[in-house]
């Protein structure tokens, strides 16, 4: 089985890629020299109950367009997201692919990456620090309910929000912890009781903020909220 989320560069076949130390990456490492139609692939991979990849990327090069596919770096679409300048590579944003024509069974998961427009193999296109698998897998959610809402959900930089969850625990249990990812990497923050959080994006771009709620049981539920910052 694999893990939801995942480090871009534990990846287990690739072409033309290098892995780069980078202090600001999530595990201190980040895929590197990303030219027009190099890709790294991940697998096996089984993406049932899996309807979106929340992808975080930098960019301080020419972007470009991060295809999914699965079983080869031509096969079946099933993702994509074009990444423009993040105003650095250190300035991470977080957008989630929507999953479409997903394969029955196990795969092989590819990230192309593609920008016809690059002459000569410069500047890089952008560089993927890490993936993260949104969805129930191959695992039984657990009883309990979970929402998530913003205030704002977007604005203009710097953009302060408020962050809201309102949760309840399967039968018999109760909450042990709220865990807020805000899709930037800075720290994750937690609390058994932190219902609500602030956080400032002070530049633009798509990032998603990210609750997981802990039960006794040790189950845990998730729930997405994409922040727009223009």
């Amino acid at each position: 089985m694999q893990p939801k989320g995942k480090e871009a560069e534990h990846f287990t076949a690739q072409s033309g890629i290098i892995v780069n130390d980078r202090a600001t990456a999530r595990a201190g490492k980040r895929l590197g020299e990303v030219d027009h139609n190099d890709w790294v692939a991940y697998g096996p991979v089984d993406l049932r109950n899996v309807g979106s990849v929340t992808l975080g990327v930098t960019n301080g090069g020419l972007g470009g367009t991060i295809e999914l596919r699965s079983g080869s770096p031509t096969g079946t679409l099933i993702g994509a997201a074009t990444i423009g300048s993040t105003g650095g590579w250190d300035n991470l944003v977080s957008p989630t692919v929507t999953l479409t024509n997903r394969p029955a069974g196990t795969t092989t998961l590819y990230a192309k990456f593609v920008n016809a427009a690059q002459v000569g193999g410069t500047p890089d296109l952008l560089s993927l620090d890490w993936l993260r698998f949104n969805g129930a897998g191959v695992k039984q959610e657990p009883g309990g309910t979970l929402t998530l809402v913003a205030n704002a959900a977007s604005g203009t930089a710097p953009l302060t929000t408020t962050l809201t969850a309102t949760a309840t625990a399967p039968s018999g249990q109760s909450i042990t912890d709220y865990a807020w990812d805000f899709g930037d990497n800075s720290a994750i923050t937690h609390g058994a009781t932190l219902r609500s959080t602030a956080h400032s994006y002070p530049r633009k771009g798509t990032f998603t903020a990210r609750v997981t709620t802990t039960y006794t049981s040790g189950e845990t539920r998730s729930l997405n909220l994409t922040i727009t910052v223009n």
